[in-house]
């Protein structure tokens, strides 16, 4: 029997004999199952409970969502076999789930026992299941993998178009030397040395995976004032500056109360006292997935690229550690194109539950249709980057 099947089987939604799909609006409710599955199913450091329970309590609760976890359940049985960890919001009189973790979520993604047993029909009764308990019109996804670490990702068969951005990752094995002779010319690594002896006049250049609480206070602090110079030089808004953003990565970093449960790292390298670049990435499966990156933009140290440096120390102590992988996260970099060879596409879907529910989903796609042609069009891209500085000069006056 299919899941789709079962829902078509089952009593009403509101009738507590038969329920194939459980939802939940208490996060701590659903968490035993959550971390049971999430044990077993692929997927990425952002649907752990523990990095949900961040992001919802933090910028989460800023934006007004509220938690939405949806449970099907096999048919001959209590088990859990699929969790979409959602939220709900309204928004132009709909209301909309999306997955937690908002922005910060590189990767979204249900938790799915066995993906490969989920086809169109089991995900849309599944969708269409929470939407009648929620009384939704509409879901919106985005940032999607089409696999993950080798299992297919059941929304890929949904009707949808390509993510704006795309992620990198790159794979690790043998040595650090193999690695570097890989993404990097011979000219590149000569390049490369010689901005370290210069990066070495302002002291020993060390790498270090902040483990103390003092550590990572200071590369917390050491990003957010290397974001801040960086978005001031490019004279755009610093999403940085939020609190609720800012309390976000405390948590997650195992600060101010926060527990570090999901598996936040923080690495950073010094020229001597000085933290001249930082990197953040969540731990899970043998897979690092860059969270935050930032380096010093001062005139005596940008030009000797610590960003590159911290990028070579972070693979030696990745392949030292025996991880498989590392990603940099969603969004275009010169550094990323660099040190990653894998180009991860993503994408984006919507499903309307209702009829207004379909309007909203045929603007949302046209809206991220348009933000890919702006991305991947040079022109369009600096057109639009010189608007945002506009915009973002004329509210600071």
């Amino acid at each position: 029997m299919t899941l789709a099947s079962a829902f078509a089987g089952a009593a009403p939604f509101g009738d507590t004999r038969a329920r194939p799909v459980e939802v939940f609006t208490s996060m701590s409710a659903a968490r035993a199952e959550w971390e049971r599955l999430e044990a077993r199913a692929p997927a990425s450091p952002y649907q752990t409970f523990a990095f949900c329970r961040a992001w919802m309590e933090t910028q989460g609760a800023a934006t007004g969502a509220a938690p939405l976890i949806a449970i099907a359940r096999a048919p001959d049985g209590d088990e859990a076999i699929a969790l979409l960890p959602l939220c709900r919001f309204r928004r132009g009189g709909l209301a909309i789930a999306e997955f937690l973790g908002g922005r910060m979520a590189n990767y979204q993604m249900g938790l799915f026992r066995d993906p490969e047993s989920f086809a169109r029909q089991d995900v849309e009764a599944l969708l269409n299941g929470v939407a009648k308990q929620a009384r939704l019109d509409l879901f919106l996804f985005r940032h999607q993998p089409a696999a993950w670490r080798g299992r297919l990702n059941p929304f890929a068969a949904l009707p949808g178009r390509p993510s704006p951005s795309f992620a990198y990752a790159t794979e690790l094995g043998g040595d650090l030397e193999a690695w570097t002779r890989a993404h990097y010319s011979t000219a590149a690594r000569k390049k490369r040395r010689a901005k370290t002896r210069k990066l070495e006049a302002l002291g020993p250049v060390t790498h270090v995976h902040a483990r103390s609480e003092a550590e990572r206070r200071a590369a917390l602090a050491a990003f957010l004032s290397q974001k801040q110079a960086r978005m001031s030089a490019l004279a755009l808004p610093n999403e940085f500056e939020d609190a609720a953003t800012r309390a976000l990565i405390a948590d997650l970093a195992g600060l101010d109360g926060g527990t570090q449960s999901a598996g936040l790292e923080f690495h950073f390298v010094t020229a001597g006292d000085r933290i001249v670049a930082v990197y953040a990435g969540l731990l899970r499966d043998g897979r690092l997935s860059g969270l935050l990156f930032s380096h010093d933009v001062a005139p005596d140290v940008a030009p000797s690229s610590p960003g590159e440096a911290l990028i070579l120390a972070l693979v030696q102590d990745a392949v030292g550690r025996g991880l498989e992988s590392l990603d940099f996260g969603v969004g275009e970099a010169r550094y990323k194109s660099e040190a990653c060879e894998i180009v991860e596409p993503l994408f984006d879907s919507a499903f309307a539950a209702t009829l207004k529910g379909s309007l909203g989903a045929a603007a949302y796609l046209t809206l991220r249709k348009l933000k890919r042609r702006i991305k991947q069009t040079p022109e369009l891209f600096d057109l639009a980057r010189s608007a945002q500085r506009w915009a973002f000069r004329r509210r600071a006056r």
